[in-house]
């Protein structure tokens, strides 16, 4: 399983498609808070995506590899 960061540098790089094309859809991670475990594949972002909204709790931390993720991002 790639981790956020890598799934994040991913987003950040891949066109948006003007047509739905599911094989250019993107899974990414989720997080299972009753079983405490992340589940991987578990949200699916289509190509055709404009604004993806990642939230969490170290997201946005001033530290590496975090730190990574808010350089990715065009809005914070």
């Amino acid at each position: 399983m790639k981790s956020l960061v890598e799934m994040v540098g991913l987003l950040s790089c891949s066109p948006v498609a003007d047509q739905d094309d599911p094989s250019k859809d993107l899974w990414m991670p989720g997080f299972d808070h009753v079983e405490q475990d992340p589940k991987p594949f578990d949200i699916r972002v289509p190509a055709t995506a404009r604004v993806v909204i990642i939230e969490g709790n170290y997201v946005l931390l001033n530290q590496q590899p975090w730190s990574q993720i808010g350089e990715m991002a065009d809005e914070r």
